[in-house]
């Protein structure tokens, strides 16, 4: 029903995403995001980050926007997923991501400082425009 552009419920497409489906995440992500309400953001990052791990590309950028706001709570578990996603994604190549994350990791947010991290992550990124 998703594919062929019919109304799908919340619940239906959030037990979709919860299983892994990729493009059912990126709309749930839109969804939550569309709410304006920023106590959701949580919830959207989450299934961005789902969406991205599933090739979603267009996931990655409302992602990090997210992360860069510095107003959203985000649980340890949940920020886990979303630091899985992001360096799976930057070590598969995606400089978006890996930009961004080497960013997070040097200035100590969302995911703690970790200096170390954002060093190698810099390397990579220099030896793939080198």
């Amino acid at each position: 029903r998703m594919l062929a552009g019919q109304d799908i419920s919340w619940a239906d497409m959030r037990d979709l995403a919860d299983n892994g489906d990729g493009l059912a995440a990126m709309r749930l992500a839109q969804r939550i995001e569309a709410q304006s309400d920023p106590s959701l953001l949580a919830d959207a990052a989450l299934y961005y980050a789902t969406a991205a791990l599933t090739n979603r590309g267009g996931a990655v950028r409302p992602l990090v926007a997210i992360l860069r706001r510095g107003d959203v709570e985000i649980s340890p578990r949940r920020l886990e997923h979303v630091e899985t996603a992001l360096r799976t994604l930057a070590l598969a190549g995606d400089e978006r991501a890996a930009t961004a994350l080497a960013g997070f990791y040097a200035g100590g947010r969302p995911f703690g400082p970790q200096p170390e991290k954002a060093f190698a992550l810099r390397q990579v990124l220099a030896q793939r425009e080198g």
